[in-house]
């Protein structure tokens, strides 16, 4: 088993830190963002803090934009996780999907919408860009699950 973590500020960190902690089941952790610097702090507060449950297990960080689909499918196919952990903003979880779609690997993500005010922004609406990858996701044999938690996530 090993987790690919896409996104590291404040949630990410505190997702970070979670799975370092359960790590004998996740397994191996990498953890990439568009600032490299973020990441390998990220690591290093991991490690400050004894959170790496099974030492055996490898912690590495990796670059990338969130943006651009091919950049994620090579870094999926590079790490070959069991699961991508979005914690990026929200404007990134349908390029992530795509993503996961095209690398037949499992999604997930802790929130949705950028605007819960604006028209179109409210919950159910929000999600219909990620509810249509459904059919896609389900003929790939993946999962993806949507909203797994706001400020910081479960």
């Amino acid at each position: 088993m090993s987790i690919l973590q896409i996104g590291a500020g404040g949630v990410g960190w505190v997702i970070a830190h979670k799975a370092a902690q359960n790590n004998d089941v996740l397994g191996d952790i990498t953890i990439a963002s568009r600032t490299l610097a973020k990441c390998d702090n990220i690591i290093t507060s991991i490690k400050g803090r004894n959170n790496l449950k099974d030492s055996s297990k490898q912690l590495t960080s990796r670059q990338v934009d969130a943006d651009d689909v091919g950049a994620l499918v090579s870094l999926i196919e590079e790490v070959k996780p069991d699961l991508v952990i979005n914690a990026g903003p929200p404007w990134v979880n349908v390029a992530i999907m795509e993503a996961c779609y095209q690398a037949k690997v499992s999604y997930m993500d802790t929130s949705v919408a950028t605007d819960l005010c604006s028209e179109g922004q409210q919950v159910p609406e929000a999600y219909d860009p990620q509810w249509a990858f459904r059919e896609k996701f389900a003929q790939a044999g993946i999962t993806g699950i949507l909203g797994a938690g706001f400020d910081p996530g479960v």
